[in-house]
Order: structure tokens, then C-alpha cells, then sequence
């Protein structure tokens, strides 16, 4: 899968017994102008939606209330919306909708319109986000 990072440093982090922060830069982080990142397809934004999803419902199980996690999940999955098939977008909308009364207070103004926009006009809003 695109993103394999986003699939694995949670589990990684969860599992350590001691974290330890720095201010001291150990890391440097390279972006190439054509990596997966800044061009992303399709199938970069189903495996980032799955990935997303999987993180999510680890940490749900495990902190149940670690609200910044229900947040995160509802605006990556409305990123994700356009790019997934039928199916899997029923199944996230159902998810998102389920959730939604717990992160509304914590969502932007754009994120609400685009999950208004999702619930209301749901084509409509896959089309213009993909463009």
C-alpha cells in the first residue's frame, strides 16, 4: 500500500514502554518534488482512506476517548470520499454520520460544509473535490 508509514507508527508507538522528545533536530525529512505524496492518484487516497480507517478503529478500541482521533478520521474520510468506490462510500458516510454529533464543535467551517455537502449532495461533492 502508498503510505505504509501511516499504517505501522501507530502500532510502533503503542507498543513502546518510554517516548522521549527533543528539541534537537535528529531528522530530516526529504520531499522530492514527484513523490507519492505530491502526486497523489487514486489509489493513493483509497490506501490512505483504509490505512486512516484501520488506525482509527486500533485507537478507538484501545482510548475510546481520545477525541482527537474521531476528528482526524472525519476529515480525512471526507478527503477520501471522491476516490472511493459506491460501497465503501455508503459504509463511510454511515461512519462519519455516526460520529458526527461528537466532532462538530471541533470541525472548521469547511469541514461541515464538506460533510453537509456529502450528506446532502453526495455526486455532486465527489465530482468537485476531485477536480
Amino acid at each position: 500500500k502508498k503510505m505504509e508509514d501511516l499504517g505501522t507508527t501507530y502500532i510502533l508507538l503503542d507498543k513502546c514502554k518510554k517516548i522521549s522528545f527533543s528539541q534537537k533536530k535528529l531528522y530530516y525529512y526529504f520531499q522530492r518534488p514527484d513523490s507519492i505524496l505530491h502526486s497523489p492518484d487514486n489509489q493513493f487516497w483509497v490506501d490512505k482512506y483504509f490505512l486512516y480507517h484501520e488506525r482509527y478503529n486500533y485507537i478507538k478500541d484501545k482510548y475510546p476517548n481520545m477525541e482527537i482521533n474521531y476528528v482526524s478520521y472525519f476529515c480525512e474520510a471526507l478527503d477520501a470520499y471522491p476516490y472511493l468506490c459506491k460501497h465503501d462510500r455508503e459504509i463511510l458516510v454511515h461512519e462519519i454520520s455516526s460520529i458526527w454529533k461528537r466532532v462538530k464543535k471541533r470541525c472548521d467551517l469547511k469541514t461541515k460544509i464538506k460533510f453537509g455537502l456529502v450528506k446532502c449532495v453526495p455526486e455532486f461533492f465527489a465530482r468537485v473535490m476531485k477536480k
